[in-house]
């Protein structure tokens, strides 16, 4: 796999950092410590403590200047004529990662919640792949990571979901979702994909299997089995794992906020690492907003249309 090393994972974990300083310009250039702090958002992985807690942290520079804003009231007509600026999130996130699975339905209520127009992309992150050994999947070591850390959260967000009976590679289910999203069914089959995996146990590194699941989609068979054996979609992977690389993903979710526009595409973007709560996911646009130029009155734009 070029573009990153790869750790030794346990089937269905994902490998997440201590609570630290994420570099969220690593595509763009070196960026002071204080910016790379008040740019990122770090909310480790549940790492199986007693108390069934994930801890978490949200970094900001303590040199953020006060911002003064004025009251909606006095600018009411003026900041209803303010366009709200399109968000670009990007997500990486690998199908044998149980809490990529629980993230998804906080990201979504973010998005719907916070009524910013956002342009969503997700990109493909191999725990495991060729050659790292695979674990096996009911092992103490899984299984204990299921019981303090998978199976609470996911009762706190009220998701379903059972450990595997299999530990699979990811890379055809990849494949399967890259070629889905070709023909337009990429959304139905990227949620199916989880839920076969993690609600009912299928084993998405068989060709078969993924061939049903797309199936069940929308999705031509004949036209994905082709794709899966001509492997149509490797370098694509393999260009978002290097892309992770450069970013300095090693651990899951991680989702990144950044700019659209041309002028705004230069400020480094904002990073959310792990299991976060919405508030954390609200928290890194404020920041993103806050060094647009106007950032006052767009955040005050978007508070009102959230209120209303």
């Amino acid at each position: 796999m070029r573009g990153r090393s790869h750790r030794r994972l346990a089937p269905g974990i994902c490998a997440q950092p201590a609570c630290g300083v994420a570099d969220s310009s690593a595509e763009s250039g070196p960026t002071p410590a204080a910016q790379r702090e008040r740019n990122s958002i770090c909310v480790p992985e549940a790492t199986g403590r007693a108390q069934h807690k994930i801890s978490t942290r949200v970094l900001w520079s303590a040199q953020t200047p006060r911002r003064r804003t004025l009251p909606l009231s006095e600018n009411a007509e003026r900041l209803s004529m303010i366009p709200m600026p399109t968000v670009r999130i990007d997500c990486w996130a690998d199908y044998v990662c149980p809490f990529c699975y629980l993230q998804m339905s906080v990201l979504e209520r973010f998005i719907e919640e916070s009524r910013v127009p956002f342009v969503l992309e997700w990109h493909a992150f191999e725990l495991r792949p060729e050659p790292i050994a695979l674990i096996e999947p009911d092992g103490e070591y899984i299984t204990n990571i299921w019981l303090n850390a998978v199976y609470p959260l996911a009762a706190e967000r009220n998701v379903k979901v059972q450990l595997p009976p299999v530990a699979p590679r990811s890379r055809l289910a990849f494949e399967t979702a890259f070629f889905s999203r070709t023909v337009g069914r990429f959304n139905a089959v990227h949620r199916a994909l989880f839920k076969a995996y993690f609600e009912h146990g299928r084993d998405i590194g068989r060709a078969d299997v993924l061939l049903d699941i797309a199936a069940e989609c929308g999705v031509d068979r004949a036209a994905l089995a082709a794709s899966l054996a001509a492997q149509r979609f490797k370098t694509a992977i393999e260009d978002d794992e290097a892309r992770a690389g450069r970013l300095g993903v090693t651990g899951l979710p991680f989702v990144m906020l950044s700019h659209t526009s041309d002028e705004a595409r230069t400020r480094p973007p904002v990073v959310v690492r792990g299991v976060a709560p919405v508030e954390h996911l609200t928290a890194a646009l404020d920041r993103l907003v806050a060094d647009m130029p106007s950032a006052d009155l767009r955040l005050l734009a978007r508070k009102k249309r959230a209120a209303s």
